[in-house]
């Protein structure tokens, strides 16, 4: 038989139910009779404790309380006033039978040092200590993932980008270096140098049958205007 239960949506899955029912007896809470854990895929699990004896404390009474009006409730069990478990009310019955962490004699300490300094070293000081969904959590952290992932896209796609605009600029800037040669050569009349530069730049002028004499080119001598050389 169970007098009272609670509900603990968030316990270090290293703790045991016999840490739990010598920690409620230590903290003058009351006599358990049955821890039942629910197992999460994050790094704590779900427990529903099943007490067989409440004490006539003030503590014990508080938690009474605060759980039967559906308040939350806390109990701070170690040295550090920050780590403490989340209680609610329970809705889960107790089936008359199972004793798993039950409590069956005193113990002045249920955690040995090494337990509270491991608690105490995975508590960060400025954590948010209110509570949160073990899914909302897995939630978030999935998001984060994405988040993450779509950052490094970015980053590449950013890296290529600039890449590709290094190049049109060397390109650009290539160009009009071979512009302004060009110009330079037909301001100074030098044709032949210019026919030369524009057919290693791939734009040599294939010669029309029937032109010039004897079929050979004959290059126009007369200064280019300013007019032509826009065009």
């Amino acid at each position: 038989m169970s007098v009272f239960t609670i509900y603990m949506p968030s316990v270090y899955a290293n703790i045991t139910e016999e840490m739990i029912s010598k920690t409620y007896h230590r903290m003058n809470i009351g006599k358990v009779k049955h821890v039942e854990f629910i197992s999460t895929t994050g790094k704590a699990n779900r427990a529903h404790v099943f007490f067989s004896e409440m004490y006539d404390s003030d503590e014990s009474r508080d938690v009474q309380d605060n759980v039967n009006a559906n308040k939350t409730s806390k109990l701070a069990y170690a040295k550090n006033e920050h780590v403490f478990w989340i209680m609610l009310n329970s809705r889960r019955t107790y089936d008359g039978t199972s004793n798993a962490g039950e409590y069956v004699e005193q113990v002045a300490v249920p955690f040995t040092e090494e337990e509270l300094d491991f608690m105490d070293a995975h508590f960060a000081p400025d954590a948010d200590t209110s509570l949160v969904d073990v899914e909302y959590v897995a939630s978030i952290e999935n998001e984060n993932y994405h988040l993450c992932k779509d950052m490094t896209e970015l980053r590449m796609n950013h890296q290529l980008l600039f890449n590709e605009y290094n190049r049109l600029l060397a390109s650009t800037s290539r160009t009009e270096d071979m512009m302004d040669k060009w110009v330079h050569l037909a301001y100074n009349n030098q044709m032949d140098r210019l026919k030369r530069e524009l057919c290693s730049a791939g734009d040599c002028f294939e010669e029309e049958e029937g032109e010039g004499k004897e079929g050979h080119y004959q290059p126009n001598t007369s200064e280019m205007t300013v007019e032509e050389l826009a065009v």
